[in-house]
């Protein structure tokens, strides 16, 4: 599982070539403007699925949001990226569980994340 902003078409093509990615996890969910329509289209071209997990920066997540995590970090083809606009908040969270759920590692080493 890789980590980033939100990535250009280029740079999704780079991803799916040289790490093989299957999977594009969007946190910042659906959406009609420009940089998700790209984002659609590319993934489409570079045969990835694009995987729409809408989460919040500046809200706590709901117990079933994080269940809802977990259940997605066990359903999804590896590797993975996920992305939301800057990289920092919502993947940051995002990558705090993958480490505790997906990774079995403790809390103390996730929030490094």
């Amino acid at each position: 599982m890789w980590r980033s902003n939100q990535p250009n078409p280029r740079q999704i093509a780079e991803h799916v070539r040289v790490r093989g990615s299957k999977t594009i996890i969007n946190l910042r969910g659906p959406s009609t403007r420009g940089y998700y329509l790209l984002e659609q289209e590319s993934c489409a071209q570079n045969g990835v699925e694009l995987v729409d997990f809408q989460v919040y920066s500046r809200d706590t997540p709901t117990v079933a949001r994080v269940l809802e995590a977990k259940a997605l970090f066990e359903s999804i083809e590896y590797p993975a990226l996920m992305h939301c606009k800057s990289g920092a908040d919502r993947a940051g969270l995002m990558s705090v569980l993958y480490v505790i759920f997906r990774m079995d590692e403790p809390v103390r080493t996730a929030v490094q994340q």
